[in-house]
């Protein structure tokens, strides 16, 4: 949508001070209709809205920041920088080009990853201890382990199960009692909430740590969820 009114110098500077003052009355309709004419490109405003609707944005109008950097400040005239202040900032979204258009949204002073994935493996059959009991996972994205859930077909009998998860052979878990354990009669799923950092073309390999003594159990999956970025 074209402005049939040029927005520069001129304009501002009008009416000047010796102008008559009959030339006012037309200096203000020129000056709302240049508002209105631009206002109207991302949000609504102006006559044909109705007045609940004005100065909210239009479908689709709002623009995310896209580029191959992390944003620090707004492309407005002050430059202003991002992260100051919590009640403008947060809940803008980024698409970063260097990761495939990875989506970002800025919280609690950052860019945060909210795009999730979920992998999972299983075995089926009567469980036995072992190291790297399935193939590698590879992430081809950095990202950050939040959850892991195993869960068995069914449950062992005399000892828990424990299963162990590592990230280029180390275990990610910080004390063994972490480990995600299947008990023998509170549940059939496991799940251990974490926090652990995950970069590009890393792999996680499985443990399985114990089984139960007298029934091992059997028909095991286990999810791995990371939000990438």
């Amino acid at each position: 949508m074209a402005n049939s009114v040029t927005w520069d110098g001129t304009f501002e500077a009008a009416p000047a001070g010796g102008d008559a003052l009959s030339l006012g009355d037309n200096k203000l309709r020129e000056l709302k209709l240049a508002d209105r004419e631009r206002q109207q490109k991302e949000h609504k405003s102006g006559v044909a809205e109705t007045n609940a609707k004005q100065g909210w944005h239009r479908e689709g109008s709002a623009r995310a920041f896209v580029a191959g950097t992390e944003p620090t400040a707004y492309e407005n005239i002050d430059a202003t920088a991002i992260g100051g202040d919590a009640t403008i900032d947060d809940g803008r979204l980024f698409f970063d080009l260097t990761q495939a258009l990875l989506p970002k949204v800025h919280s609690e002073g950052t860019w945060q990853g909210f795009l999730r994935e979920l992998a999972r493996v299983s075995i089926q059959g009567t469980l036995a201890t072992g190291t790297n009991i399935v193939p590698p996972m590879v992430f081809p994205r950095a990202g950050t382990i939040t959850k892991i859930t195993a869960a068995v077909g069914t449950l062992p009998v005399g000892s828990a199960i424990i299963v162990d998860v590592n990230i280029d052979g180390t275990t990610i878990f910080s004390h063994a009692n972490s480990r995600l354990t299947i008990d023998t009669t509170v549940s059939q799923a496991s799940s251990v909430d974490i926090t652990t950092a995950l970069l590009v073309d890393q792999f996680l390999t499985f443990d399985i740590d114990q089984v139960g003594s007298t029934t091992p159990g059997s028909d095991i999956g286990i999810t791995v969820e990371v939000v990438v970025g």
